[in-house]
């Protein structure tokens, strides 16, 4: 999990308790990285995992991101909602 400094704690415990509002963060985090690489959608997931500087760890995250990807695609109707379509 990266971590972001700028939160303070009530933010933090806001995020922890609120899954729509970490959803909406995540979601906005993710745009943001997905603006960043210029629409590289694998980049992105990485720069997500990891912010500016990509670690080793990041292409396992990527990795796993796919797994669970490949794993929805199974269950059409729930990936379709997943990703809100």
């Amino acid at each position: 999990m990266q971590i972001n400094t700028d939160y303070v704690d009530s933010t933090c415990e806001a995020l922890e308790s609120n899954h729509f509002l970490s959803a909406l963060e995540a979601r906005d985090n993710f745009l943001y990285w997905y603006k960043y690489t210029k629409g590289n959608w694998r980049k992105s997931i990485q720069h997500y995992n990891a912010g500016f500087k990509l670690v080793p760890h990041s292409k396992e995250y990527l990795r796993r991101i796919i797994l669970v990807m490949s794993q929805l695609k199974e269950h059409k109707e729930l990936y379709l909602h997943m990703i809100g379509a």
